[in-house]
């Protein structure tokens, strides 16, 4: 829940019986872009720092299991972090031009290449490391109908599919 309060904002976190445990508030050159839930009690929330040179992205995720604690913070200066994918043993963070590994440290572990190419899904369930990433074209939009997909698995490996071809079976 985001609540505009002037030029800032809060990001209020409810418990499961509807009551404010915390707030989150945007610091000085900060904007929250997104934020979400994972796990039973988890939050991640990424935010933009404007106040220098270049833009730098946050990606952090906060455990309330009772008291709150930050669990993983990731800075990222020269792309946008977008989307994150949580999964047993990693956190990938679909950024414009790589996704990025992380454990549940903070950790990094990886980077595979993506330019060319924007979040379209991600394996289901609990253990989700595998994403699906959808051709754009050289404006950076999304090609309605596209002809190739990019899967980059849990150990970073990335392999082009062509959707014209005729698939008997696939598995990642």
């Amino acid at each position: 829940l985001q609540m505009p309060e002037g030029t800032v904002s809060n990001l209020l976190v409810l418990n499961s019986k509807g009551e404010v445990i915390d707030t989150l508030t945007e610091q000085t050159n900060q904007r929250l872009l997104d934020f979400g839930t994972f796990g039973n009690n988890g939050i991640w929330v990424i935010t933009v720092d404007t106040g220098g040179i270049s833009p730098e992205y946050k990606f952090s995720t906060y455990r309330y299991d009772p008291q709150k604690r930050i669990t993983v913070s990731h800075n990222e200066s020269g792309q946008i972090i977008y989307r994150p994918v949580f999964g047993e043993n990693t956190i990938s963070l679909v950024c414009s031009d790589e996704i990025i590994a992380i454990d549940y440290t903070g950790k990094e572990q990886r980077r595979t290449r993506v330019n060319g190419y924007e979040y379209l899904a991600s394996s289901s369930g609990s253990k989700a490391e595998d994403v699906l990433l959808a051709k754009l074209d050289a404006a950076g939009n999304r090609i309605p109908d596209f002809d190739e997909l990019l899967c980059v698995n849990s150990q970073g490996q990335a392999f082009k599919l062509n959707v014209n071809e005729p698939v008997v079976s696939a598995a990642v």
